[in-house]
């Protein structure tokens, strides 16, 4: 059985690996050790919740990555934000000076508008 490009020799699966869904076959070399491939009957042991979440052999598979940031990493980040802030502060501005030219030009009103 070729896998990856790679030749598995088929092994014989333990009452254990059999209970616990594994084939007895170790994955591509790739894979960490002791990771085998799952087992046709393994298949079975796995489901989906009704909220998509992930189920084997009744337990919940729970995938949990976290994000460390250095202090210079986070250091851009808040300069990142800070100016996005006043992007939008900038925009803001812009357009209300369009918005109040315009409105003088069409006489919509008189607040501050320069003399004709």
């Amino acid at each position: 059985m070729t896998l990856g490009g790679e030749t598995i020799i088929k092994g014989a699966a333990s009452p254990e690996d059999l209970r616990l869904g594994r084939s007895g076959v170790p994955g591509p070399s790739s894979w960490p050790r002791g990771v085998n491939l799952i087992s046709t009957e393994g298949l079975g042991l796995l489901g989906v919740g009704e909220d998509g979440s992930l189920y084997y052999n009744g337990k919940l598979i729970e995938v949990r990555q976290s994000l460390v940031l250095t202090g210079l990493q986070k250091t851009i980040a808040g300069l990142a934000v800070a100016f996005a802030i006043l992007g939008g502060f900038g925009s803001m501005l812009q357009g209300a000076v369009a918005a109040h030219q315009w409105a003088c030009q069409n006489e919509a009103t008189a607040w501050r508008c320069p003399k004709k």
